[in-house]
């Protein structure tokens, strides 16, 4: 007998949206060194790859998305977001890069923070 899964395809998937962000992310800043004179276009380029991964989801949402990075520098690196929205169809899902605490020499790692905000339509 199958199971049958209760799940509707239009929901909110935060595993499936932080699988497209740390994707993006990592197709942009993998095996970079932190140059400040391509910021803008990491930038750029992880929000066009996030927001191409999401609409390939057809999934009746609109989306926000925000991209923050900076030289690892043994700094903090702090960020929120908020919304009011309907918690039990809306949502928000955060990826940093990298994950836990790489060992890169300061002054050459990046960081990078990446919020998602989805909003059903």
């Amino acid at each position: 007998m199958e199971e049958v899964d209760d799940v509707d395809e239009n929901e909110f998937n935060q595993e499936e949206i932080e699988d497209i962000i740390q994707e993006s992310i990592e197709k942009v800043l993998e095996n970079q060194k932190f140059d400040e004179t391509k910021v803008q276009q990491w930038i750029n380029d992880i929000c066009e790859r996030v927001m191409t991964g999401l609409n390939k989801l057809c999934k009746a949402y609109k989306y926000v998305c925000n991209c923050l990075i900076q030289q690892k520098i043994d700094a903090g690196f702090h960020t929120t977001a908020t919304c009011v929205w309907e918690s039990l169809s809306d949502g928000l899902v955060t990826v940093q890069y990298p994950k836990g605490r790489a060992k890169e020499p300061p002054l050459q790692g990046i960081q990078c923070i990446c919020t998602v905000f989805c909003v059903k339509f």
